[in-house]
């Protein structure tokens, strides 16, 4: 495909090639569009929206291209192409600062591979100068460095380099395919020359990037140094001021008059506290020549000699604004100038100071005072006598210029000052705040300036500029002293402030050398990688060899040699290949190798099964067959216990033919048998389906109440502690792991380790949930860990709320009962896509990602209600007859729940209605549609509730109408007890609601500190076995011949997830045969039956012919039927009866 230049037929451009780096340029393009969006994002300012224009017209146009290309015009399309690069690539130098490094290399290489590989000879004479002067105007930007452009290095991250690489390696791929027809000199000297290109410029990035981070570290650490000393001296600042009041608080004029006031008190405290209110209250009315007020800022010796000690302080230390001092309770005793008030012992720096009588140094946050109109701080200590009591407090107001100058006066350049900020990050002096505004800096990045050890970082500020900072605590250590001296005290105070010296500078400044050396080492790069180009062709001989080996090994490998290995000669593009190679050819032999053995044991498996099969088909007795099977089952796979169970010739219930072991032959000897429907056998068997617990641990069995049941749970859940110690009994005995990491968890909270934070949302408040919320509070309180539970009652908006308040919140884990299902999808999905776990109990919610469900199997119980619903109304005498079923449709739980329950009744004489719709948005609302079905079914023999709250409207509307059918529902609250034991409701099942908050709390907790996966917790009806104690897994597989359920074939592990979906189908393939085989064992036994019947009639008869007489007849007739038949006794009775003539 080549367009002929009309003017000159030698003119030719490739369109194949120039199509696929059209390709190339307009994937870059696209990625640009990208980084600009990304970028827009997160910095509003119009050097980023520029940007963004730039990338659009370039996409623009390298589409363009791509279209004139496609239809037959690649000489236009290749005109935009070069022109747009020329354009486009060089405007982001004057937009940003720090990117030549990279836009030279791409400018010459995009456009040196238009100039040399896809234009016509008759274009490159004057085409060839673009991409050098597009070079030289980039590079007088640099030195010109106009002062709107910023950084965005740690934005974009290493795009640029990224995509130059791309463009690189994607031209080099395409020249190799397209040009490999020419000699190999053309084939190395090509690629070689771009190939050096790169490594040069790799080399150059990794020099620059080196330099950078010397100069960084080095630039970074005097930072630190600056920071430190800030430190330094601000806590030799507050040394230095609160020593001063110190010495004032040892003055015997300030002790002797707050004496002289504290003896002055009469009465009890109380009284005491009365008596400072009333002259408080006059205090704030009084005028300054009131005697109340004179009394205490006269500096009148005679007055008050403490005031003239406080002015004399203050004379000789002026930034201290104001100074006092208070008696033991808070009363001012003496003042530099009116106070406010008069009691100062509710305030937080009296009672700090105070200390509850022990005293202590207290310094507050800087605030600013306008009535001295600059910014301020209190400092207040206490005032001791010689007996080393506390007896009243000594404040100052601070004024904080000092401080402010300390901050102010340490610059560099233009940009380089200090700040200082206070525990909560914020700001508490900073000198260019009119300016760069360091309270402006992200809340993340201002945090870890008081929350980590000194040391400095690159970053951005929030208007895109990069600064590098360095940042230290305010701190000093403690003199290493035996007794805490007041220094030390004052040192306490100040490394609590939590405050932290921060000194900035822009990079742009701070880092301006590299910035230099970035442009000699691209000016020195350009000139050597032009002379190197020259130098390549020569090498390209030279570089052949090593390919040619490489091609030897290659067949080699081809000819089936995995072992062989290609020799790494170089460290460049040959070097990787061989290198990417080799690793290609070992993975593969790996590959290959596990294949294999994957392959053996299956083959192993296969074998297994064939042998059995091989051996059933020689079986005809089934005693023996089942043996066989069992044992071969557990011996070639390694398997705990395997047993078989047959229906029993009434089909009613499964009975063990053959079991491994002790436990198989105890269980057989005893005729161990299991209902249908009954435990994970009679599942297989009610259900015609596999059933497969890969882990027996994240079970529970179900809980069915009857009216034979009732009474002993009825104890157990008659008072919350009884409930409490059932339930603690059995967590500590069913799962002997949660106690391990009880104990665990008991040692994490003592060495101070962070807990996990959890949320729990009820859907609302009954004594089903409150069940549920006392499982998660003991769950809670036995690990430690902090749990928030709060009820929606019953409003799902409200609890939806709840939910995204406790995401706001950060949790560590949240669980909630999502009802309705469809309103919590999105709720669940923002926690997850906040990186909090979700866990939903009773409820699932379909595609909201939660990370796991706490809850039965509903279709399960659904089988085992049914089974017990039918116990029931056979008991009731109720043969036939309608059995009426509602909820809420919109749970799916509760469909399954209805699906299980048909299946169960399948083949019944009763009839299961429609799924009908009752609310359970309250149980008014609820016990309302129930009403209207009972009314609306008044034939109905049996009415079943699929949620907590369909029972107990039941039982309400069976005693007002004195109701004679069966209700039978869900759940275990002390109201739907009663009913079962008085007879207005007959049978419930229990969902565990204590399990439904214990174990989630529990999982969320093994998440947080052990990343224990998050999985389904199920009751699902698996209870142990006490002759197999060991089993961890277990699966039962129907033993079928066409529709017919012939039993089933149960195999268990003593390994938790010993047994997968691929045990469970070679199990299913051999419980095939042995339906096959059993069938025959079966057909053979009645043929053998038969056959001995048919003997032993002949014999019978032949014995009976050759008797002479009557009773010879008589006597071998009853012998041979007794033993027939193995009874004790037989006897024939003759009746006489009178013949035709008359005579007897």
């Amino acid at each position: 495909m080549k367009e002929i230049n009309p003017q000159n037929n030698q003119d030719e451009i490739n369109v194949q090639r120039t199509f696929w780096v059209a390709v190339i340029y307009t994937v870059v393009a696209i990625s640009s569009v990208g980084l600009a969006f990304f970028l827009i994002s997160r910095y509003q300012i119009w050097q980023v929206y520029v940007m963004m224009v730039i990338t659009l017209f370039s996409l623009g146009f390298d589409v363009a291209a791509l279209i004139y290309i496609r239809r037959g015009r690649p000489a236009f399309g290749l005109k935009i192409l070069y022109w747009s690069g020329l354009v486009t690539v060089p405007l982001n130098s004057v937009l940003f600062f720090g990117v030549t490094a990279f836009l030279i290399p791409m400018i010459l290489v995009v456009g040196f591979v238009n100039v040399f590989y896809l234009f016509p000879k008759s274009w490159r004479k004057y085409l060839q100068f673009g991409p050098i002067i597009a070079t030289l105007l980039m590079l007088l930007v640099d030195l010109i460095d106009p002062p709107f452009r910023i950084s965005l290095s740690n934005a974009s991250g290493n795009f640029g380099f990224i995509a130059l690489t791309f463009i690189i390696i994607s031209t080099l791929v395409i020249i190799l395919r397209l040009a490999w027809g020419g000699n190999i000199r053309v084939k190395l000297s090509i690629p070689s020359a771009v190939a050096v290109f790169a490594a040069l410029f790799v080399f150059s990035y990794i020099i620059l990037q080196s330099t950078k981070t010397a100069l960084t570290d080095q630039v970074g650490e005097s930072f630190i140094t600056h920071a430190e000393d800030h430190s330094d001296q601000i806590v030799n600042f507050f040394l230095e001021k609160v020593g001063q009041l110190q010495v004032l608080s040892l003055s015997e004029i300030l002790r002797e008059t707050i004496d002289q006031r504290n003896n002055a008190y009469t009465g009890s405290q109380a009284e005491i506290l009365a008596e400072i209110q009333t002259i408080d209250q006059a205090w704030v009315a009084a005028t300054n020549t009131d005697p109340v007020v004179v009394g205490i800022i006269s500096n009148d010796p005679t007055i008050n000699p403490a005031t003239n000690s406080l002015l004399d302080f203050l004379n000789t230390f002026p930034y201290h604004a104001e100074v006092f001092i208070t008696d033991r309770y808070g009363a001012t005793v003496s003042a530099t100038g009116r106070l406010s008030d008069y009691y100062q012992a509710d305030e937080d720096w009296w009672q700090a100071a105070w200390n509850e009588g022990e005293g202590a140094i207290y310094i507050s946050e800087p605030e600013f005072d306008e009535s001295l109109g600059t910014t301020a701080l209190l400092i207040a200590i206490p005032i001791i006598d010689h007996a080393g009591e506390v007896i009243g407090v000594l404040r100052s107001t601070l004024i904080a210029d000092t401080l402010r100058t300390l901050i102010a006066e340490d610059t560099l350049g233009e940009s380089g000052h200090a700040v200082l900020f206070d525990s909560a990050g914020d700001v508490i002096f900073d000198p260019r705040a009119d300016t760069v505004n360091s309270a402006g800096l992200p809340i993340e990045l201002r945090q870890e300036f008081i929350t980590e050890n000194a040391h400095s970082d690159i970053s951005q500020d929030q208007h895109g500029t990069e600064i590098l900072f360095g940042h230290a605590a305010v701190y000093s250590n403690l003199p290493e002293t035996s007794h805490l001296s007041a220094e030390s005290e004052v040192l306490i105070v100040v490394n609590n402030l939590g405050w932290a010296s921060l000194f900035r500078q822009d990079t742009s400044e701070a880092l301006s050398i590299v910035i230099s050396q970035t442009r000699i080492m691209i000016w020195a790069a350009v000139i050597i990688n032009i002379l190197i180009i020259g130098v390549l062709v020569l090498l390209a001989q030279i570089l052949v060899a090593p390919l040619l080996r490489l091609t030897t090994v290659a067949e080699e490998v081809a000819g089936g040699d995995l072992s062989a290995r290609a020799k790494i000669e170089t460290s460049d593009e040959i070097g990787v290949l061989a290198t990417t190679f080799n690793n290609m050819t070992s993975q593969l032999q790996t590959t290959l190798g596990s294949l294999e053995q994957q392959v053996a044991d299956r083959t192993r498996a296969l074998e297994t099964s064939t042998e059995v099969s091989r051996r059933l088909s020689t079986i005809l007795e089934q005693d023996q067959l089942v043996r066989e099977v069992v044992e071969q089952l557990r011996s070639a796979f390694g398997y705990y216990h395997a047993q078989i169970y047959l229906y029993d010739n009434a089909q009613q219930n499964l009975v063990m033919a053959g079991g491994t072991g002790d436990a198989g032959r105890s269980m057989l000897a005893r005729g161990h048998k299991i209902e249908p429907g009954r435990g994970l056998v009679g599942r297989a068997a009610a259900t015609n389906m596999p059933v497969l617990i890969p882990s027996v641990e994240r079970t529970i069995g179900f809980e069915i109440i009857t009216s034979d049941t009732v009474e002993d749970v009825f104890e157990r859940e008659s008072s919350l502690a009884a409930t409490e110690a059932w339930y603690a009994n059995t967590i500590s005995e069913r799962f002997t792991d949660i106690r391990i990491f009880a104990k665990r968890m008991a040692q994490r909270k003592a060495s101070g380790e962070q807990m996990p934070r959890l949320g729990y949302i009820l859907y609302g408040m009954n004594d089903f949930l409150a069940t549920i919320k006392t499982g998660a509070e003991e769950a809670a309180q036995s690990l430690g860990f902090e749990l928030e539970i709060v009820s929606a009652d019953l409003n799902p908006d409200k609890g939806i709320r709840l939910f995204r308040e406790m995401i706001a919140k950060k949790k560590d884990g949240l669980i909630v009962q999502p009802t309705p299902p469809q309103k919590w999808v999105a709720p669940i999905q923002e926690a997850v896509a906040a990186g909090i776990p979700v866990l939903t109990t009773n409820v699932r919610s379909p595609g909201s990602a939660s990370s796991a469900w706490f809850g039965q199997d509903s279709y399960q119980s659904g089988i085992i209600l049914a089974r017990e619903l039918l116990k029931a109304l056979i008991a009731a005498g109720k043969s036939s007859g309608e059995i009426v079923v509602a909820s809420a449709r919109e749970i799916q739980e509760l469909h399954e729940r209805y699906a299980g329950l048909k299946r169960g009744l399948q083949g019944s004489a009763y009839t299961v209605s429609e799924f009908y719709d009752v609310p359970l948005s309250n149980p008014e609302q609820n016990y309302i549609g129930w009403e209207r079905l009972v009314n609306t079914h008044p034939d109905m023999v049996a009415a079943v509730g699929l949620a907590s709250m369909d029972l107990p409207s039941l039982i309400r509307i069976k005693k007002q109408i004195n109701a004679q059918w069966v209700a039978g529902g869900y759940d275990l609250t002390v109201e739907i007890l009663e009913a079962i034991k008085d007879g207005t409701a007959q049978v419930t099942i229990g969902q565990h609601p204590y399990m439904q908050g214990y174990l989630p709390v529990l999982a969320l907790g093994q998440y947080y500190v052990d990343g224990t996966p998050l999985k389904d917790w199920i009751v699902d009806g698996w209870q142990p076995n006490p002759l197999l104690p060991d089993t961890k897994a277990e699966v039962a597989i129907p033993i079928t011949m066409g529709e017919d359920v012939l039993g089933v074939l149960d195999v268990q592990h003593n390994v938790a997830g010993g047994l997968s979906q691929q045990d469970a189908d070679l199990i299913q393939s051999i419980a095939n045969q042995v339906g096959i085989a059993v069938r025959n064992a079966q057909a053979y036994e009645r043929t053998q039956r038969q056959a001995v019947r048919e003997a032993r009639i002949t014999g019978i008869s032949q014995r009976i012919q050759s008797a002479a007489t009557i009773d010879d007849v008589i006597k071998v007739a009853v012998q041979e039927l007794g033993q027939a038949l193995g009874t004790q006794r037989a006897s024939v009775e003759l009746r006489a009866t009178e013949p035709d003539n008359g005579q007897k």
